[in-house]
C-alpha cells in the first residue's frame, strides 16, 4: 500500500500542459527581471561595478562562480546580458526549450554570484523553480518545440512535486524566521513596513492612530504566521487544501497591491 501510495505521488503521469503553462510564465518573468536589470547592469555587474576586485568578491562571497567573472570588458558584460535574455525568451516561447532553460538557468545564477547584495528572494524563487522545471518536459505543449517535433502528452509528475515540496518548505521556514523575530511575535511588523516609504505603496500614516486598524494589523501578522507554518500541512489534506490555496491568494495578491516587493508577489502567483 505504501509503494503504490510512493508510486502515484511522484510517476503518475500528468498532462504536459501543466509544465507548459510554469514554462511560460516563469519565462516571461524571468525576461522581465532582465528588463529591469538593464539599467542597473553596467553599475553594477559589469567588470568596472561593485564589487569589482575578486578579493573584494571572495570577501564576501566566498567559493561562489559566475560567467561574469571571466568578463574583463563591458562588451564582453554585455553580450552576457543580452544571451541570457534572448534565452528567457526563447525560453517561454519554447524554443530549443532545455538548452534555452538552461542558459538561462545559468545566467541567472552567475547575476546573483556577481553581486549579490542586490539580489533578494524572488531571485533565489526563479532560480529554484526554473532547475525543477528543466527536469519536466515542460517543451511539449504551447511551443515552438511541438510544432515542429511531435511530442508526447503525458509525463511524470515528480518534477511538479518537488517544485510543490519547495513551495512548501518556502512557507514553512518563513514562518519558523518569523516566530523569531520580536516584530512579528509582538505584532508591530506591519506597522513598520506599511509606514516605510521603500516598501509601502500608500502612505497609511493617517492610519497609524486608529486603535482597530492597528488591531487589525496586529491580527493580521499572527494569522500570517500560523499560516505560513502551518502550510505543508493545510496543503496535504483536501479538506483544508482549498482553504490555504486561497488564502495565499489573497496574501500575495494583498502584497502585490500594497507593498513593493519587485517580482515577488507575481511569482508567487504564477506558482499557485
Amino acid at each position: 500500500m505504501l509503494f503504490r501510495f510512493w508510486n502515484r505521488f511522484l510517476f503518475r503521469s500528468i498532462d504536459v500542459r501543466q509544465y507548459a503553462f510554469l514554462r511560460i510564465g516563469l519565462g516571461f518573468l524571468i525576461s522581465l527581471y532582465m528588463i529591469g536589470m538593464l539599467p542597473l547592469f553596467a553599475d553594477h555587474f559589469g567588470p568596472r561595478g561593485w564589487l569589482g576586485a575578486m578579493r573584494d568578491l571572495d570577501l564576501y562571497h566566498s567559493g561562489a562562480w559566475s560567467l561574469l567573472f571571466l568578463t574583463h570588458s563591458q562588451t564582453q558584460a554585455w553580450a552576457f546580458f543580452w544571451i541570457t535574455l534572448f534565452a528567457s525568451a526563447a525560453l517561454t516561447l519554447g524554443w530549443l526549450t532545455r538548452i534555452s532553460g538552461c542558459i538561462a538557468l545559468i545566467g541567472l545564477i552567475s547575476l546573483w554570484n556577481r553581486n549579490p547584495l542586490l539580489m533578494d528572494g524572488d531571485d533565489a524563487i526563479l532560480r529554484v523553480m526554473l532547475f525543477y522545471l528543466l527536469w519536466s518536459p515542460c517543451g511539449n505543449a504551447f511551443s515552438i518545440d511541438a510544432r515542429l517535433h511531435h511530442r508526447r502528452q503525458q509525463a511524470e509528475i515528480w518534477p511538479l512535486r518537488m517544485i510543490q515540496i519547495q513551495l512548501a518548505l518556502v512557507y514553512l521556514f518563513s514562518g519558523w524566521v518569523k516566530f523569531h523575530s520580536p516584530e512579528w511575535m509582538n505584532g508591530t511588523i506591519l506597522q513598520t513596513v506599511l509606514i516605510h516609504p521603500e516598501y509601502s505603496r500608500w502612505n497609511f500614516n493617517s492610519l497609524m492612530n486608529q486603535p482597530v486598524f492597528l488591531k487589525t494589523l496586529c491580527l493580521t501578522s499572527a494569522f500570517i504566521m500560523g499560516w505560513e507554518i502551518l502550510f505543508p500541512v493545510l496543503i496535504v489534506f483536501r479538506r483544508t487544501r482549498v482553504a490555504a490555496v486561497a488564502t495565499g491568494l489573497m496574501f500575495h495578491g494583498g502584497l502585490l497591491v500594497f507593498m513593493h516587493l519587485r517580482l515577488f508577489s507575481v511569482i508567487m502567483l504564477v506558482l499557485y
